[in-house]
């Protein structure tokens, strides 16, 4: 009894170094950004981070998004590794631990920033985070949006409220969320935090021509705004943003010519949520005559199946033709179709491989045309898209 008493004991004491010596290192790091939300926390991340570059501010940034990251002051990433894979490349099981080891790797590499995407679904875990982990100086939220209701809903409200939990004390909030913003707002001003509301209108569209890649307004408008606070010059943040390293599951068109066609591949598959994918198609759908969907499906995001059915039946009528791959498509299609979309216009590719998939594009596809991938980026859908990359680099 002794011994297991002693041991609880030693236990318990050396988290509590542990702690005491995170929350020392955080005070060590005078900008501390925790930026959340459903939807572009990857992207914001990493356009703060360059913009704090840009402000002459040695800043080290963790991502999340298609793979975990940690971001140099240079610029330059690394995979997280995370404990239960062998393969970097796979996600492992995050756990909120992390922070500590992220922030004492950003404080030995001695940051004078740090800006890290929010890993929590939990609204009390969201909560520790911010409140325990990172203690920000700046908090972010770039949008409230239908994802994650399982963890966070059932109501969008439910999910504005979740996101709140990492509203700093006495700091800065910036969101870019007009429907919300009074609410996060009074929650903020109950703990001594400025809130500031962005928008697109704050961006204009000829600082939007230097990204290589889509971006989207919100994003970039939410990073000038934090330039602005910090008193770092707008063209020379943009110009570093123009110049970061983009998430893995961004928006890019890669044009791809095989089998006699010409076709045009956009890989939407990180958007995740119904909301976003409506948003993206809306601003990409006019680029192209003709296009087919590439729908892929994960088995533990049924609901995500069934919200993007019926989000193609109400908005994605006039396309081609639809290739549903992955597992359960059926949860996709039946939604699909109860909600009028033709099931003759759907090829049901179930536990097809890459090679398949992209082969059915061209068999389908007409030249010329834009293929729209949406569903989920992680497993298939990164592959996918790799192998695209490397058709293209490959390509006479």
């Amino acid at each position: 009894m002794l011994g297991l008493i002693a041991f609880t004991a030693g236990i318990i004491t050396y988290w509590v170094t542990e702690y005491l010596s995170h929350i020392r290192r955080l005070k060590g790091i005078p900008v501390r950004i925790h930026v959340n939300g459903t939807r572009g926390k990857s992207s914001t991340t990493r356009l703060i981070a360059a913009t704090l570059r840009a402000g002459g501010l040695r800043t080290c940034a963790k991502v999340t998004g298609t793979l975990p990251m940690f971001v140099y002051p240079d610029g330059s990433e690394k995979i997280i590794p995370r404990p239960g894979t062998t393969d970097p490349r796979q996600h492992g099981m995050p756990n909120i631990i992390e922070y500590v080891r992220v922030v004492k790797a950003a404080h030995e590499l001695g940051a004078e920033a740090f800006v890290s995407e929010c890993m929590a679904l939990q609204p009390e875990l969201q909560w520790v985070t911010e409140h325990r982990m990172m203690k920000s100086t700046i908090g972010v939220i770039t949008n409230v949006r239908r994802d994650h209701l399982d963890v966070m809903g059932p109501t969008l409200l439910d999910v504005a409220l979740a996101l709140s939990n990492t509203i700093p004390k006495n700091g800065v909030l910036i969101t870019a969320d007009e429907h919300f913003f009074p609410l996060f707002k009074r929650i903020a001003d109950r703990r001594g935090t400025t809130a500031y509301l962005v928008s697109d209108e704050d961006v204009d569209d000829r600082e939007m021509q230097g990204f290589s890649y889509i971006e989207h307004k919100p994003n970039v408008a939410i990073a000038l705004k934090i330039a602005e606070l910090l008193g770092i010059d707008r063209t020379a943040a943009l110009n570093s943003m123009y110049q970061a390293v983009p998430d893995a599951g961004v928006l890019r068109i890669h044009r791809i010519h095989d089998f006699g066609k010409t076709l045009f591949f956009v890989s939407a598959y990180a958007a995740n949520d119904p909301d976003s994918f409506k948003i993206i198609w809306q601003t990409i759908r006019s680029r192209f005559n003709r296009w087919i969907v590439h729908m892929n499906c994960r088995d533990d995001r049924v609901e995500r199946s069934v919200q993007l059915g019926e989000l193609l039946a109400a908005e994605m009528r006039d396309v081609d033709k639809v290739i549903v791959t992955g597992k359960l498509t059926k949860a996709f299609i039946d939604a699909a179709v109860k909600n009028g979309f033709e099931a003759d216009r759907i090829v049901d590719m179930e536990n097809c491989t890459v090679e398949e998939a992209y082969r059915s594009f061209f068999e389908h596809a007409a030249d010329g045309s834009g293929i729209f991938g949406m569903g989920n980026m992680v497993d298939f859908g990164e592959k996918l898209t790799e192998y695209i990359r490397e058709r293209i680099s490959h390509a006479v």
